[in-house]
């Protein structure tokens, strides 16, 4: 059974992370919306957007609220819901949000996914929670540190190689400029 203050804060807070896998096994980490209704999580977003074509692949998932204080971890498996979307939820969506969901969305958000069976310290259906002092054990939070850990990494790794793209591009552009610029001298020395 989740707490109350668990409960109020699934309702209340702003943002929650959702992370997925990519087919070449990288991770994906995402802020969204999401709406809190009879112990489920729900995500509303476009059918081609990179999470959901890594949950075409797979559709295991970790989910966090933004406090690293007072942690809240989710894990388990996202699960499509088909239309019609349950009014309660859009309704949660437009009360918190401003947001009316749609499955006829004209800016493409047509995807609505649940999360289930949420509970602290044991799994129900297919999600597991760690809330605050009800950890459900240490390897949960052992593998989500090994997992920032690893995002650390890759984003490190492509920040770098994003500069030395951008550099190699920027010597080229010079390069051409400069070839550029002394055709243009050559050819007006040769008119003069």
């Amino acid at each position: 059974m989740l707490t109350p203050e668990t409960t109020q804060r699934l309702q209340t807070e702003a943002n929650i992370w959702l992370a997925t896998v990519r087919p070449d096994g990288q991770p994906h980490l995402v802020p969204l919306w999401f709406a809190w209704h009879e112990g489920q999580i729900f995500l509303c977003t476009r059918p081609g957007s990179i999470k959901m074509r890594n949950l075409a692949h797979n559709p295991l998932v970790a989910l966090s609220l933004e406090s690293g204080t007072s942690p809240l971890i989710c894990e388990g498996r996202a699960a499509l819901i088909p239309p019609p979307w349950p009014t309660a939820v859009q309704a949660i969506f437009q009360a918190k949000y401003n947001w009316h969901i749609s499955p006829d969305d004209a800016e493409g958000y047509r995807q609505l996914l649940a999360m289930a069976g949420l509970e602290p310290a044991g799994v129900l259906a297919e999600v597991r929670v760690a809330s605050g002092a009800q950890v459900a054990s240490g390897d949960v939070l052992a593998r989500l540190d090994s997992a920032q850990e690893t995002l650390a990494r890759d984003k490190a790794a492509l920040t770098l190689k994003t500069a030395d793209t951008a550099l190699q591009r920027a010597e080229q552009l010079f390069r051409s400029r400069t070839a550029t610029q002394s055709a243009l001298d050559d050819a007006r020395a040769a008119r003069d």
